[in-house]
């Protein structure tokens, strides 16, 4: 029984100190934020997309680090938002509304509790004739199952940031402001 345990503890210590960078998963369009979209009246052009600091492109998950699998986030969230527009028929080339946005916050916490949680919050803007006619942050939230175990736990938050992109799009499409700017 003591050697089980040295083995089990030589294991935590192990896991806990390859910290690496892991790729977290790609987004899958939400079909009720493909609805929303619905009530946007016009189509919509995108503009830049990018992070406040460069420290948000990095998701630290207990020690290890979750990087976008399109190189950035903001390029993660603009390929969210353009997959979801496609599929609404809502995706202009030019002379349309423009929508840009800035991460401000993009965590996943996970902690040895049962539940995890998840918060992203974006700057929002958008432009007609390059002038802003909304200009809002925008947050969404997700939780997953958390365990002390970190085989479990990590998994489980890696696999709740695309929940958490949908959620703050839902949230987004859903904005009564956001629906008045995008009116023709």
């Amino acid at each position: 029984m003591p050697s089980m345990l040295r083995h089990f503890a030589i294991a935590v210590i192990v896991s806990l100190a390859a910290g690496c960078a892991m790729p977290g998963p790609a987004y899958t369009p939400s079909f009720q934020n493909v609805q929303k979209l619905a009530e946007v009246q016009s189509q919509l052009n995108l503009g830049q997309f990018s992070v406040d600091k460069p420290d948000l492109d990095k998701i630290s998950i207990r020690g290890n680090t979750m990087v976008s699998p399109t190189g950035s986030f903001a390029s993660y969230l603009q390929g969210a938002v353009t997959s979801e527009l496609k599929l609404a028929n809502k995706l202009a080339d030019a002379d349309a509304p423009e929508l840009s946005a800035v991460i401000m916050e993009n965590d996943l916490s996970v902690p040895i509790a049962p539940t995890g949680s998840g918060k992203m919050c974006v700057q929002f803007i958008v432009k007609k004739n390059k002038s802003p006619v909304f200009q809002k942050q925008v947050s969404g939230e997700v939780t997953f199952p958390s365990s002390f175990i970190g085989a479990v736990a990590i998994p489980n938050a890696i696999r709740a940031y695309p929940d958490l992109v949908a959620n703050l799009l839902e949230n987004l499409y859903g904005d009564s402001d956001f629906l008045n700017a995008t009116k023709k």
